[in-house]
């Protein structure tokens, strides 16, 4: 092995990965476990191979260290909150940054404490003040304390879907307190005389008041994203087409940003600063400068590792190798916040600059082309996982693009720089955005060159990096034929599995995780696609969108409730639908959907069939005088197994589904709990009657609905695995002709 910082940086990225959602006893039973494996080998080699001992001892230690690290962070900050969760606490911290859009202030504190039922409790973390009312006069350093509800972020709902939680812990920032201003009081701070963090949140507000000054719109918006990666005056329509076009890196200050700069101040200082260790020191001061200036954020921190590491080693007289850089970054900024792993920004730098460095002058002899399409194979399953696109687009827009980025961002320096420099330089740089957002919108435009996909499964993505892999040995050892050759049949092995394996004959139902409301996912063995309720439509648009779905061939909606149909009058007016079935004598507002899709109407005893997969009513009374007494309870079965999908109704309307119906008719597999597993339903004898194996509880992750006690109970009496939407993410059950396939949970922090 050339170098051991890839063995290494891979054990700290897995032992970071691991502590931040793993329960700390069973990743000391890993540890545990790899220092057996440990002491093994060091009593079968014994004094034979002491560096692979020594090795072996420094993978273990790192893994440990990074395991550990991740863990303490956990449970400083993430269960510490989670502990004050739904709860109105009183906060008091220190203020580190502050955003305000229109009606509400965002205020990032360093707490000193949480006030709880008249107690004061310890507790430094991060959180977001979120300030509703009228604007205060805030500064950085001011001790802020408000009372408010404290909330955890929602993790990931299904996969592929944004993690709120993820982001914001990527940033250090664990909850949010919603307060009134007229709770909130404020105690000036403490001024130090060397402030950076008050230096860079000065910097960049200058910044954005001298852009704003000159250049409005998009383009300002563009300008402000180039220079110090602020994103969020980005339109709707802007993000849009720099998402499809593939060229929203250039607003993620990184790499390309901190060579423009040392590029400069080394042609700069020549012939000023004759010493080159002079110049390495300004150049290193001039980096961490712009670094105060942008802010922390996940992908300038790796870029400005990189340049300071490859500065201190060719300073010492040592060879510059930007993969190894690129590893003690990774291996830093782990330890510095194991959550940044889940930031899709630094996931997409990393990968790219990986990439660069390791097809440096391999596919073309032209570097700007080279780069672009080595960024491009690097990053390809992660913008499919995180974006559902390709972006072919991306191989010639970063080629006409790199050049204008460049302009942009010495000018717009120049003009936050000099005074009233603004007057002549600020047309320029308008045209230059105006540009690039054309280029942009142009190639976003072309739809196939960014076709939509599916989120990969973990499965597909590995094969995906194997590939790469594949290719990489082919370009960089093109003599080591019997290795590609290997590699490639391993891979060829694995993606034939992976399709028979996807191909098998089989139905899946997804309890799908959202805000508010329940839906249902089935798609049958033969590709049609089914949704019962339509719950919270955003998140079951995303939902869809996630799994490349462009037509549902029916919508069957139990429940009159708005919180179960108005997501249904979101969704159509994103995708086809080809049926809708509502309840026989429901007092529905249509608007156009009759215009759009084939209305049907269903009463007891009715059925739908997909495929094989057949759909039963077996409670329904429009007779019934609350709105949730007239939901319904649908059947889902495929080749004998089953899924009972119960609405909101009362024990009362479920004693009346005893008696109607035929008691082995009842029986499933699977039961959606009825009004998410409230004690007013899911009464003992109809849970006896149904008897499944699984029960599902779908309620929202902040919503404050749980299942009762008594009902959670019952079911563990009777042997019945409880699974909940707001503890597991979304919920699938793969089901074929034997019966329960397997069960997918989201993996969610």
């Amino acid at each position: 092995m050339k170098s051991p910082l890839p063995a290494f940086a891979a054990m700290v990225l897995c032992g970071a990965w691991l502590g931040t959602f793993l329960p700390f006893d069973i990743v000391i039973y890993i540890i545990f476990i790899l220092v057996l494996g440990f002491a093994v080998k060091v009593i079968l080699l014994g004094n034979a191979a002491k560096m692979s001992v020594v090795f072996s001892a420094v993978l273990i230690v790192l893994f440990a260290g990074s395991a550990f690290r991740a863990g303490w962070v956990k449970s400083c900050n993430f269960e510490v909150c989670r502990r004050f969760s739904g709860k109105d606490i009183t906060v008091s911290g220190e203020v580190l940054s502050l955003r305000r859009a229109e009606n509400i202030t965002f205020v990032e504190i360093k707490t000193h404490s949480f006030g709880f039922e008249g107690k004061d409790f310890n507790v430094k973390t991060k959180v977001s003040l979120n300030i509703t009312g009228e604007p205060l006069e805030l500064n950085i350093r001011d001790v802020v304390k408000g009372s408010g509800l404290l909330r955890l972020y929602e993790p990931m709902l299904f996969w592929g879907g944004w993690s709120n939680r993820g982001y914001w812990a990527s940033k250090g920032i664990f909850a949010s307190i919603a307060a009134d201003s007229a709770d909130v009081e404020i105690t000036p701070g403490s001024r130090k005389k060397v402030d950076l963090l008050l230096f860079g949140n000065i910097a960049r507000e200058h910044i954005r008041k001298i852009i704003d000054k000159y250049i409005p719109g998009d383009e300002g918006a563009l300008t402000k994203g180039i220079l110090i990666g602020d994103k969020q005056d980005f339109s709707t329509d802007l993000k849009d087409a720099f998402r499809l076009s593939g060229m929203s890196h250039i607003v993620a200050v990184s790499g390309l940003h901190i060579s423009i700069f040392i590029i400069f101040v080394s042609f700069g200082s020549v012939g000023i600063i004759s010493s080159r260790k002079k110049r390495a020191f300004l150049i290193i001061f001039t980096v961490a400068g712009y670094v105060v200036v942008t802010g922390p954020q996940p992908s300038i921190m790796r870029a400005a590792i990189m340049a300071v590491y490859g500065l201190l080693l060719e300073n010492c007289k040592l060879r510059r190798d930007s993969f190894s850089a690129l590893m003690v970054s990774l291996i830093l900024l782990m330890f510095a916040n194991p959550y940044m792993l889940y930031d899709t920004g630094f996931q997409l730098s990393f990968m790219a600059t990986m990439g660069i460095v390791l097809l440096q002058g391999r596919i073309c002899r032209y570097d700007i082309a080279n780069a672009g399409i080595a960024a491009f194979i690097f990053t390809a399953p992660i913008v499919a996982y995180s974006f559902n696109t390709v972006t072919f687009s991306a191989l010639l827009a970063n080629i006409l693009i790199s050049p204008l980025v460049i302009i942009a961002l010495l000018l717009g320096a120049i003009m936050c720089a000099v005074p009233f420099s603004g007057f002549l330089i600020s047309p320029v740089l308008f045209c230059i955005s105006h540009v690039m957002i054309l280029i942009s919108k142009i190639f976003a435009s072309i739809k196939f060159l960014a076709p939509n996909v599916s989120s990969p499964s973990i499965m597909t993505i590995i094969c995906c990096y194997f590939g790469i892999y594949v290719f990489y040995l082919i370009l960089a050892y093109p003599e080591q034929k019997r290795k590609t050759a290997a590699a490639a049949a391993i891979l060829s092995v694995l993606v034939a599995g992976s399709l028979i394996y996807s191909n098998q004959s089989h139905m899946s139902v997804t309890f799908v995780a959202t805000k508010s409301g329940d839906a249902v996912y089935i798609k049958t063995p033969n590709g049609s696609s089914i949704l019962v309720d339509a719950g919270y439509g955003y998140d079951i648009y995303s939902f869809l969108g996630k799994k490349n779905i462009k037509k549902l061939d029916a919508v069957i909606i139990t429940n009159r409730k708005n919180e179960d149909t108005n997501g249904l009058y979101y969704i159509s007016d994103k995708i086809e639908i080809g049926e809708i079935l509502l309840p026989l004598h429901g007092n529905f507002n249509l608007w156009d959907l009759e215009k759009k899709s084939k209305i049907m109407y269903y009463d007891m005893g009715s059925t739908y069939k997909a495929d094989d997969v057949l759909f039963e009513i077996k409670m329904y009374d429009y007779n019934a005088k609350s709105l949730n007494e007239k939901s319904a309870a649908v059947k889902v079965t495929y080749e004998g197994t089953s899924a009972m999908l119960l609405g909101d109704f009362g024990k009362e309307r479920e004693y009346e589904m005893i008696n109607t119906c035929n008691k082995d008719d009842l029986k499933c597999n699977i039961v959606r709990l009825a009004n998410h597993g409230a004690r007013t339903s899911n009464s003992n004898e109809l849970i006896d009657i149904l008897s499944p194996q699984y029960a599902v509880a779908n309620a929202g992750f902040n919503s404050g609905i749980r299942p009762s006690e008594e009902v959670i109970e019952y079911l563990n009496e009777k042997d019945i695995r409880i699974l909940k939407t707001y503890e597991s993410g979304s919920i699938t059950f793969v089901i074929n002709k034997n019966g329960i396939a397997r069960i997918k949970k989201t993996i969610i922090f």
